[in-house]
């Protein structure tokens, strides 16, 4: 169950909801601005006692939310605290001024106050992220003849450039290739000539001098997404009545991570089994 932005008699009402009873995993996209806390703290305290598993937290709690969530930190509770941090986009908010970070530092208080293991930190937007085979007319991502990991992207009818990664998906470097004059198809050449093999490849969010670019978010889905979700939770949001906490679920959901690639007339939007599709940013 997911909850956008409640608060007051919602909560009171939650509190006392039998659907309490049958949810295993709680999920809150909004932050606790003050109001009725002891409305907050009815809710927290019935959360506890119901079966519930896991409470994921979008955004890092400060204030009034990390206090109350210290009653799901009482030990002998069973309920497992995800903290779930968007991306570094949001990084001028998510470190104190001695530059704490402040998801680190709320597990480990929760941590600290139960003597075990209760909290952690997710970060969607470090990857890896998974490309499979021939993307399009424009990307291929595979294995270079000496079997690294690599994507290669199509500068214009003869032109290759091939970003090169290590094992764990971190970009390392580049390889750039011309192919013949009038030789076609451009696929051909890269298989044939230069042994690249298609396939899978798992790799790390990057920004790639040569304008390519992937991660959770590149810049047109961050303005889209991440944006309004991080206006909303510093209290700008435009009172649209859509929280914008629904598309970043449904994209997290979705197994979503952007890739932009400037040669192209595309953003793209790519997906859990390594396929991409054009997307407007």
């Amino acid at each position: 169950m997911a909850i956008y932005g409640v608060e007051g008699w919602s909560l009171r009402a939650l509190a006392e909801s039998p659907l309490l009873r049958r949810v295993d995993t709680w999920v809150m996209l909004d932050r606790c601005a003050g109001g009725d806390l002891h409305a907050y703290e009815c809710f927290f305290r019935a959360l506890v006692r119901s079966p519930a598993r896991c409470y994921q937290q979008y955004g890092c709690p400060e204030g009034h939310l990390l206090h109350q969530l210290f009653h799901l930190a009482d030990p002998g509770s069973r309920i497992r605290i995800e903290l779930i941090q968007l991306d570094d986009l949001d990084r001028p908010n998510a470190t104190t001024p001695g530059g704490w970070d402040k998801y680190e530092e709320a597990a480990r208080c929760f941590n600290n106050h139960c003597r075990e293991r209760i909290a952690d930190v997710v970060r969607p937007a470090a990857g890896p992220f998974p490309l499979q085979g021939v993307l399009n007319k424009y990307l291929v991502a595979g294995h270079t003849r000496r079997g690294q990991p690599a994507l290669a992207a199509v500068t214009d009818t003869r032109y290759w450039v091939i970003a090169l990664f290590d094992a764990a998906g971190r970009l390392v470097g580049d390889e750039q290739h011309s192919a013949p004059k009038g030789f076609r198809p451009r696929s051909r050449f890269l298989v044939d000539e230069l042994g690249f093999s298609p396939g899978l490849i798992r790799v790390r969010p990057f920004r790639w001098e040569v304008a390519l670019e992937l991660g959770l978010w590149t810049s047109g889905f961050a303005a889209r997404y991440v944006g309004p979700f991080l206006d909303h939770w510093a209290g700008r949001g435009a009172g649209s009545g859509i929280h914008p906490g629904r598309a970043i679920r449904r994209w997290l959901a979705g197994g979503r991570f952007g890739l932009r690639w400037e040669v192209s007339p595309f953003e793209y939007a790519g997906d859990r089994d390594g396929g991409i599709e054009p997307a407007e940013a």
